[in-house]
């Protein structure tokens, strides 16, 4: 896909007509890679603009993509593109490619059809004339030979008249061309201003776009993190619970069987306490009687 060009600015509108009148011919005589190095050195085409003109397969596919370029290189590109033709040797093109020149050209293109439009005129009251001339000849007894010179010549006057009539509408529909060109320039210069305003206006969208996503993509890792470290500590807690449900089984199965052996001695204890209770008589106790004591108090200095 073609880089999109640098904007650098148009040049002038003349220096553009100048240019597309003479396209034709630009694209059949010029090798752009002949001047692709010195308006690079000059600093009209960059280095992608000459990368991409001279990477085209053949010369008019060069030159077609300069002339897409060299237009919108700014105020200067013109009067260096010129220049450059000079200095390379294209001086016919350089010639041709002059403002002056060619505004002198429609200038003269446009008194000429006035020209032509008054020749005409004045042609078709002469081609009455002879007719008229031609039946007073009859008249006056003109002889043969003068009346097919007159023929011939009328004749002739004629095929100049087409000639010229021809001409005529020629240079009205060079001037009506121009003139439509010239309609169509101002109408493409609006349509690719416009261009370049919704183009800046995509560029703006895809920019805040890209950041969006940026933002986007960094809170998807964050939660993403949180997720797997929620995967992990669950893992955790189920290894934990089954640990604590298996030591919980195990304890319960201890407690029971502790239980049941508790239960089981003290069952013997009670049969063992009724067999010796069934077998034992119950034993006489005899009232022992104690003689009384005298107290005599007794001095705490007094030896033992």
């Amino acid at each position: 896909m073609a880089r999109l060009v640098t904007e650098k600015g148009k040049m002038r509108e003349d220096e553009e007509m100048s240019i597309r009148a003479y396209t034709s011919e630009i694209e059949e005589i010029l090798e752009a890679k002949d001047i692709t190095g010195l308006l690079f050195s000059k600093g009209i085409l960059d280095f992608p603009d000459r990368q991409e003109i001279e990477a085209c397969h053949s010369k008019i596919e060069r030159a077609k993509r300069f002339l897409n370029t060299i237009v919108f290189r700014g105020p200067n590109a013109f009067t260096e593109f010129v220049s450059a033709l000079k200095e390379k040797g294209y001086m016919d093109l350089a010639d041709k490619l002059s403002p002056k020149n060619t505004a002198d050209e429609i200038a003269m293109l446009i008194r000429d059809g006035r020209k032509v439009n008054e020749l005409n005129k004045e042609l078709g009251e002469l081609k009455t004339r002879m007719k008229s001339m031609e039946i007073t000849f009859h008249r006056t007894g003109a002889t043969k030979q003068d009346i097919d010179s007159l023929k011939d010549g009328i004749e002739n006057m004629s095929l100049t008249l087409e000639k010229i009539e021809s001409l005529t509408k020629t240079s009205e529909e060079t001037v009506s061309t121009i003139n439509s060109m010239h309609r169509q320039l101002k109408q493409k210069d609006k349509e690719l201003e416009a261009a370049r305003a919704e183009i800046q206006k995509l560029k703006e969208d895809v920019l805040k776009l890209e950041k969006d996503n940026s933002v986007l993509r960094g809170e998807l890792k964050r939660q993403k993190d949180v997720v797997e470290n929620l995967n992990d500590e669950m893992e955790k807690m189920k290894e934990k619970n089954t640990a604590l449900e298996k030591k919980v089984e195990d304890s319960q199965a201890t407690f029971t069987e502790f239980l049941q052996d508790q239960k089981k001695e003290m069952s013997e204890m009670k049969r063992t306490i009724q067999d010796i209770s069934a077998q034992s008589k119950p034993l006489a106790v005899k009232p022992v009687k104690l003689a009384p004591r005298a107290i005599r108090p007794r001095n705490r200095f007094q030896k033992k």
